[in-house]
């Protein structure tokens, strides 16, 4: 991201597409598709409408930083009334907002790795976007986050399909299902008060 030069309008556009891509776990193809009608940014908790695979709609928060830039990124580039059938991210080609393609937002990602390359040698030449999904969906689940809640910002119709895609272990499999099943027993209501007999056994040792 620090390899991005940020005083050019095509380097502030590039970083939040990078940024937006890595915070929400994207798919390259989601994020070039957003339209300013799928960002919500006056919600509680700010979000944006994906249409992902198979027409298949899901939200993803934005968090605070990333929705203070997606504001002053759209008030700069759209004006206060603006087309919400617009794409977010563009180009202008011989004047005319043109759509992003993939092959294009590619190409760019892979000129701000080669620079970066040269001052950390742990950021790869190749970087393909579909790299910082991974590694969101990898952090995530590292910070605490479960299998399922992983799987449902991913846009995966199954769990299965995440457990495959970020290459889990057994012994993480056995793990994450031990979290949603403790996170499940904290939900369950108790019927019963603490001076019923039955409360004994809602004690634990």
């Amino acid at each position: 991201m620090n390899s991005i030069d940020t005083t050019t309008d095509v380097g502030i556009r590039d970083y939040i597409l990078w940024e937006l891509i890595y915070r929400t776990a994207l798919r390259i193809s989601e994020a070039l598709s957003i339209k300013l009608k799928h960002i919500n940014l006056k919600a509680e908790k700010p979000f944006v409408t994906i249409v992902g695979k198979r027409n298949k709609v899901r939200s993803a928060y934005l968090g605070k930083t990333l929705t203070e830039n997606l504001k002053r990124y759209i008030r700069n580039n759209f004006g206060k009334k603006y087309d919400e059938d617009s794409f977010l991210f563009y180009s202008r080609i011989h004047g005319k907002k043109t759509p992003i393609t993939v092959k294009g937002a590619e190409l760019r990602l892979k000129k701000y790795a080669m620079l970066a390359n040269l001052t950390c040698k742990d950021v790869p030449v190749n970087l393909h976007p579909h790299m910082l999904r991974h590694a969101r969906a990898t952090h995530l689940l590292e910070s605490g986050w479960n299998i399922i809640q992983v799987s449902k910002m991913l846009g995966h119709e199954d769990v299965s399909t995440t457990m495959r895609y970020l290459d889990i272990t057994e012994e993480q499999t056995l793990s994450a299902m031990i979290s949603i099943e403790s996170e499940a027993e904290k939900k369950i209501e108790k019927k019963w008060d603490s001076n019923s007999l039955l409360s004994f056994f809602g004690k634990t040792k």
